[in-house]
């Protein structure tokens, strides 16, 4: 007999998180993380690898001290694979996630905010 899954609730946004997100501002960032997740990985084209896996929006966070997140405008797109690596994606087995092993990351690709202006211009030269 199959067990029925256990789901756990959603966790509940605070007020001042809806408005944000309700706001111009709040709108504004939500489009651009979506166009960032539409372009191909950075590394993965800076370094000629072939992206086997999603592309995912990345916060930046080199250099930083702070358990605040940089905005948004900040974010550089990255392979599921460059990005946290949580599951292996065939043909992405030596690849290095970030959240994993950032020392590792930052020592073969460079801090990840050297990447935010690329990201930006490419943005800003979409046709959507």
């Amino acid at each position: 007999m199959n067990k029925p899954l256990r789901r756990t609730p959603m966790r509940r946004k605070s007020k001042k998180r809806a408005a944000r997100e309700a706001s111009p501002e709040g709108r504004e960032d939500a489009e651009y993380l979506r166009k960032v997740r539409s372009l191909p990985c950075v590394i993965c084209q800076s370094f000629g690898m072939t992206q086997n896996s999603p592309t995912e929006a990345h916060h930046v966070k080199s250099g930083r001290f702070s358990g605040r997140r940089t905005p948004d405008k900040m974010a550089i797109s990255l392979c599921h694979s460059h990005h946290n690596k949580l599951r292996p994606y065939p043909g992405d087995e030596d690849k290095i996630g970030y959240h994993n092993a950032q020392a590792t990351w930052e020592s073969l690709y460079g801090e990840d905010h050297e990447y935010s202006a690329a990201t930006r211009d490419r943005i800003e030269r979409m046709m959507f």
